[in-house]
């Protein structure tokens, strides 16, 4: 049986888990535990910016995709579009959400990889499709 802290940390480790393969789509409420988008409560505004977002890295996955320049370097590039999208969208927060986000994910899970921006998206109703991703490695 787990203990209350045992218990906190695995939502923790699942939300992290969720977040890595698609922060937007948690925070939409269309992955991960449903009740994150309620706890955190957006705003319509803050859903159509962090949206747009969202499009915005997915077209440049799309180009990105486009290039030839080889899987590995893909991959690359579209994992540090990840970190710089994941960043933006957390700006999109206000000051308490930021703080609810952090209560609810906890310290970060040493080793977690995030997916790579996908040039296929879902999320706030953007369609698309949703492909697993490790969260340990490629």
């Amino acid at each position: 049986m787990r203990s209350p802290d045992q218990k906190k940390r695995l939502d923790q480790l699942v939300i992290q888990l969720a977040a890595a393969n698609s922060l937007e789509s948690v925070l939409a409420g269309t992955s991960g535990p449903p009740e994150i988008a309620k706890a955190l409560a957006l705003t319509p505004e803050q859903q159509k910016n962090i949206r747009g977002i969202a499009n915005k890295f997915t077209q440049l996955a799309v180009l990105i995709r486009e290039e030839r320049i080889g899987v590995e370097k893909q991959l690359d590039v579209r994992r540090k579009l990840r970190d710089q999208l994941d960043e933006r969208i957390v700006k999109q927060l206000t000051d308490a959400q930021r703080a609810k986000w952090k209560e609810l994910t906890g310290d970060p899970f040493p080793g977690l990889v995030k997916a790579p921006v996908s040039p296929t998206r879902g999320g706030f109703g953007g369609g698309g499709s949703f492909r697993p991703f490790s969260p340990f490695g490629p």
